[in-house]
């Protein structure tokens, strides 16, 4: 799991992710707490129109292949 994977590493280094869902984009950012510094990306992921199912769906892949390319973890997920 994506997560089994990254969660450790961030621990580590002191570094928290989130994610919030905005109209039609997956909002990402990492966050150092200790000195408010932050990155963030929006990645298009469509919930309009869609079934709470299909947005749950949706919401889910789109945060595993954004953690996945974002800390470049397809080497280590699928090994």
């Amino acid at each position: 799991d994506v997560l089994d994977v990254l969660i450790p590493e961030l621990n580590a280094v002191g570094l928290l992710i989130d994610f919030m869902q905005v109209e039609d984009y997956m909002l990402f950012s990492v966050t150092d707490p200790e000195s408010g510094a932050y990155i963030s990306y929006a990645y298009p992921s469509k919930s309009t129109g869609m079934k709470p199912q299909e947005i749950g769906s949706s919401q889910t892949y789109s945060r595993r292949y954004i953690m996945i390319n974002y800390f470049n973890l397809l080497k280590l997920i699928w090994l």
